[in-house]
């Protein structure tokens, strides 16, 4: 069933009717579903959605949740980094330098950055050791 669910999803996406895919993974994608691992291929098709509406940081929540449940799965990583890069506000500056050290993330993101400080460098790690 449910991997008709993702299926159906996937359809609706590209026939581009975003609205009802994304009403379709919000009635499905309950907080205990979300505990779940089972939940991570429907996290990863929100992500791709809320990403496309550029909503960053609700995209980096959900990309960590499907983290969690597959910590190993090599797209999840770099889409929690990317996400989390693309969510941090910057303040506006003509002094680029300047303005790269006043970065100040926001809250939640500041928070999952913390969160995943630890996996991140066994991911970098491994990648030195793969050299």
């Amino acid at each position: 069933m449910l991997s008709e669910l993702t299926n159906l999803i996937r359809v609706l996406m590209a026939q581009k009717k975003f609205r009802d895919a994304k009403q379709l993974l919000d009635e499905t994608l309950t907080s205990a579903f979300i505990e779940q691992p089972s939940s991570a291929d429907f996290l990863v098709l929100r992500v791709d959605l809320e990403a496309r509406r550029g909503q960053w940081q609700e995209a980096a929540v959900d990309a960590v949740h499907a983290m969690e449940h597959e910590p190993l799965h090599y797209t999840r990583f770099p889409i929690v980094a990317a996400l989390l890069v693309k969510s941090v506000t910057v303040p506006p500056t003509n002094n680029s330098a300047r303005g790269f050290s006043q970065r100040s993330p926001t809250q939640p993101i500041s928070t999952l950055l913390t969160r995943w400080r630890r996996p991140a460098s066994f991911f970098l790690h491994q990648k030195r050791i793969c050299r």
